[in-house]
């Protein structure tokens, strides 16, 4: 777990420093080549970035597969807005990893998953998440004891809760250049 908060500081760190000189036109880059980053450190199955409507649900905007993961095993595009798991999201504070059963999917998955979600708000309203997904199986395994497992988990938590303020930061300053005229 150390070795792991190590990792994660860093990792912050160097999206922080590269979204400072992101442009408009390269901006997503940047987020996927954090989520992909951020997905290969904590293992995860999937890392999206989703915006939200509150009429219409969630739709993922960007999103990183592990390798080995085929479009058909990818998360959906869309999350209606009834979906348990968005609910529950919109709640959150900051971060949180929970697990999600597989009847909240419909005929997406007959798996568990093991959510973590970050909101992003705008005027205290939840307007996009980012979650990471991975399948239960993975997440219990035997070679996990449950303080380490409850510790990664934190420090996933700590750092989707910060990527979601930088990329609300970084939103700010693309649609101040954008009203300026810079792209």
């Amino acid at each position: 777990t150390v070795r792991l908060r190590t990792e994660s500081d860093r990792l912050l760190r160097a999206v922080a420093s590269d979204f400072v000189t992101r442009s408009v036109e390269n901006a997503d880059e940047g987020i996927y080549e954090a989520m992909e980053r951020v997905g290969q450190l904590h293992a995860c199955r999937s890392v999206g970035l989703w915006e939200i409507n509150d009429e219409t649900g969630a739709t993922r905007r960007l999103g990183w597969m592990a390798d080995g993961i085929d479009d058909s095993e990818a998360p959906p595009g869309r999350v209606e807005v009834d979906n348990p798991a968005l609910e529950f999201a919109k709640t959150i504070e900051t971060a949180k990893s929970f697990e999600s059963p597989a009847e909240h999917w419909g005929d997406y998955t007959d798996t568990a998953r093991f959510l973590c979600v970050a909101p992003i708000r705008e005027d205290g309203e939840v307007v996009g998440l980012f979650s990471s997904e991975t399948f239960r199986e993975s997440v219990s395994t035997e070679m996990w004891n449950e303080s380490e497992r409850l510790g990664d988990l934190t420090v996933q938590e700590d750092l989707f809760a910060s990527l979601s303020v930088l990329v609300r930061q970084l939103w700010k300053r693309l649609d101040a250049d954008r009203a300026l005229g810079i792209e």
